[in-house]
């Protein structure tokens, strides 16, 4: 398998990958119960996040920045342990393998428009 190939369906794989992580740890941690809703409200806005990377790598690269920067953010505001804030690095690396994704395509179609 090329590089383009994986470099392609990398952050696609590991998108959904920590979707479906996010989704099996709020029904093992909370269950049904009234903190479901709140969980489920972040994996929608996970899963509409990966819909639209797949869709447009460029703004959903960024969109999974954002996500990284916002739960560091809730981490820091909620003071939990520095041990939390590894759990938005998959975020950022997902952003930026989509952004990288998204440039390296790019160039590519350029290199075969001008061979």
């Amino acid at each position: 398998m090329d590089l383009r190939n994986t470099l392609h369906w990398l952050p696609r794989l590991l998108s959904a990958v920590v979707v479906l992580i996010w989704i099996l740890g709020v029904v093992v941690a909370v269950g049904f119960t009234e903190y479901f809703i709140p969980g489920s409200l972040i994996w929608m806005i996970l899963v509409s996040t990966t819909l639209m990377a797949w869709k447009t790598e460029i703004f959903g690269g960024f969109l999974f920045l954002v996500l990284g920067v916002v739960f560091m953010i809730f981490i820091f505001g909620n003071k939990l342990s520095a041990g939390y804030y590894l759990a938005s690095a998959p975020l950022f690396a997902i952003g930026a393998l989509y952004i990288t994704d998204y440039f390296y395509q790019e160039k590519a179609e350029q290199a075969e428009v001008e061979f």
